[in-house]
């Protein structure tokens, strides 16, 4: 069946045989041929333009297009079942490159360097890619995996005592277990670990438990070795509803210890009380610690209270009852103003080489009236501050106990809202090598003191400086003053000249004129200088 155009101008249809059917016009040769034979692409513009012109199929065209639908349905199926075809042979194929990668694979791993070194090595990399510690609730951790590559490596594995010395307990939550952990293969990870660490030193941190009975299942199962702990860090809370444990076969070895939230226990938590070994102690949001620990305080070197609330007089009766202290840190505790109204008795500290606090200017004060550290040699003080409206003079109790204890400071670290506080500390400080500054008002008039090695810390190697918002652009000037004149003294120290310059920028604009500025200090000086540049 053709179409026509008759002499009248009408379009006509006349029926043709199929030998005497030419190529249809709508179509067109494709150069792609297949099982199909020679396949052809329609040309689909005649029919658009007749969907377009809204032309309406008379019956005989009607007739045509239904079997050209029903011809070309057969092709969409012939082409789906090539399509089906080809895809299952590229499936074929695909699986046959992964078999073949696999086994290319498998031959380079027998060439591996790591599989010629020696056990020692082999174990020291398997610490440090485990971070020397083990997720006893994780069987999927990097631990647990080093014995499944294979039966060397497990034998190493299992032989670093020391990895499986060292225990994270992680429950609750961030376990990879779903919902939570089942307490029958945590026992089971907890005996492998205390089984391979043999008699060594064991380390513990419960990290997240979830519920008190999860933690006395495991606790009561790491007691049984209390002999063996030489660190352990736990909740106090999770003892509210029972009495402390006894840990019957004691803590010969336990050094350092970890406590954090309230205990609600009845009378005072004295498990530790027998730990002579114990020398270090962080406390974190505990309330009223020295009042509800016992603990052998007199022979702590370390200790680190943070968030911590104390009662009256309590904070300072800990300090005394801790003479042999080497390292001292107190962050945001509060009741460090709560004193007897009798005063505070002088304290001394035999040892102490560092001493952190970060407190209200108050607060400070009242620390530093009484003790003496003639031993110190790095300090480190948040927040400092001219206290308005209060008769005391924070920098003055800070220099008077400088003064009192005759101590040489040589790493100092302040963070102050006024530069007349910071200068009349660095006039106590004249052996100071270190020095760190942050968030200083007025820091300029600082950098104009320092710039006068000869007067103030002339022996100052390391300098950190913190500014605030947009402060940049006016301390340039006297900081580039400062480092002139230290990095070109000819004065032979014993500590060596100026070498660095630690600056952090906190700008909306000129940090680049500011590195401009900065840079040529350091090959002109040989000092090194680093700016880092924080969004104001």
């Amino acid at each position: 069946m053709v179409n026509y155009q008759g002499d009248n101008g009408t379009q006509k249809t006349q029926l043709c045989s199929t030998k005497e059917l030419p190529r249809c016009p709508t179509h067109r040769e494709n150069g792609f041929l297949s099982k199909l034979g020679e396949t052809v692409v329609p040309d689909h513009t005649q029919v658009l333009s007749q969907l377009r012109s809204g032309h309406i199929p008379s019956e005989e065209e009607k007739a045509a297009i239904s079997v050209t639908i029903r011809d070309q349905e057969a092709k969409i199926q012939a082409l789906e079942d090539e399509k089906n075809r080809l895809t299952s042979l590229i499936r074929q194929i695909e699986e046959q490159q992964r078999e073949v990668e696999l086994e290319v694979e498998y031959q380079s791993g027998l060439l591996a360097p790591i599989r010629h070194l020696p056990d020692e090595l082999l174990s020291e990399i398997m610490l440090y890619s485990t971070r020397g510690r083990v997720d006893v609730c994780s069987p999927f951790s990097d631990a647990w995996k080093l014995e499944r590559v294979c039966k060397r490596w497990r034998n190493v594995a299992i032989s670093i005592q020391e990895l499986w010395s060292s225990i994270d307990i992680f429950m609750g939550n961030l376990t990879s277990y779903k919902p939570d952990a089942p307490m029958r293969i945590v026992e089971d990870l907890v005996d492998r670990c205390l089984r391979r660490s043999q008699s060594h030193s064991l380390s513990i941190k419960f990290i997240e438990i979830g519920s008190p009975s999860r933690f006395w299942t495991i606790f009561d199962h790491l007691s049984l070795a209390s002999h063996r702990w030489r660190d352990i860090s736990f909740s106090l809370s999770l003892f509210s509803e029972s009495r402390p444990p006894l840990l019957d076969n004691g803590l010969t070895r336990l050094r350092s210890l970890g406590l954090s939230g309230l205990y609600g226990g009845r009378g005072t938590f004295s498990s530790f009380q027998h730990a002579q070994q114990l020398t270090q102690l962080r406390l974190f949001s505990v309330t009223t610690p020295f009042r509800t620990l016992i603990l052998p305080w007199s022979q702590l070197t370390y200790l680190k209270t943070v968030y911590c609330e104390f009662r009256t007089g309590e904070f300072m009766e800990m300090l005394r009852q801790t003479p042999n202290l080497v390292e001292f840190t107190s962050n945001w505790n509060r009741g460090l103003t709560k004193n007897l109204p009798n005063g505070v008795k002088p304290i001394f500290f035999r040892s102490l080489r560092s001493f952190e606090i970060q407190a209200s200017p108050v607060e400070i004060y009242n620390v530093f009236q009484p003790v003496a550290f003639p031993k110190l040699t790095e300090l480190y003080i948040t927040h400092l501050t001219l206290t308005k409206n209060l008769p005391i003079c924070t920098p003055d109790s800070i220099t008077s106990a400088i003064r009192r204890s005759q101590c040489f400071i040589t790493t100092l670290s302040l963070s102050s809202d006024n530069a007349g506080c910071v200068s009349r500390i660095l006039e106590e400080t004249p052996h100071l090598i270190n020095l760190t500054l942050e968030y200083i008002n007025n820091l300029e008039n600082v950098l104009c003191d320092l710039s006068r090695p000869d007067l103030l810390v002339p022996d100052l190697v390391n300098f950190t400086m913190t500014c605030k918002i947009n402060q940049g652009m006016v301390i340039v000037g006297p900081l580039v003053e400062m480092v002139r004149a230290r990095a070109s003294t000819r004065t032979i120290l014993s500590s060596g000249r100026f070498r660095s310059l630690n600056l952090t920028l906190k700008a909306e604009r000129g940090v680049k004129a500011i590195t401009r500025l900065l840079k040529p200090l350091s090959a002109e000086h040989g000092v090194a200088i680093v700016i880092h540049s924080l969004p104001a």
